[in-house]
């Protein structure tokens, strides 16, 4: 079942309704805007887009659930190493 928001400032009324799926939010609604959430198997947030449009994609190390690497849109990329203990030891953009 959806759940709204809305809230009047000044004349004009401006308005959420969210979406839930498996306890996750599956899309958001704002204004004409629509956003799109997926999740890989472990629950781990894998993409965001507005319509078609990918905003983010986030790809995790199978093994260990560490986050690898963030893809923005504009294809702009920082990618994660992490040590033997599962630390962050180095970020790197391009």
């Amino acid at each position: 079942m959806p759940k709204e928001q809305s809230k009047t400032v000044g004349n004009k009324t401006y308005q959420n309704r969210y979406t839930y799926e498996n306890d996750r939010i599956n899309t958001i609604a704002h204004n004409r805007f629509n956003y799109y959430f997926t999740y890989d198997e472990y629950g781990n947030r894998k993409q965001v887009k507005i319509a078609n449009q990918t905003l983010i994609t986030n790809n995790y190390d199978e093994n260990y659930g560490n986050l690898n690497s963030v893809i923005y849109g504009n294809d702009d990329t920082i990618s994660y190493t992490y040590d033997r203990f599962n630390r962050l030891i180095k970020e790197e953009t391009n």
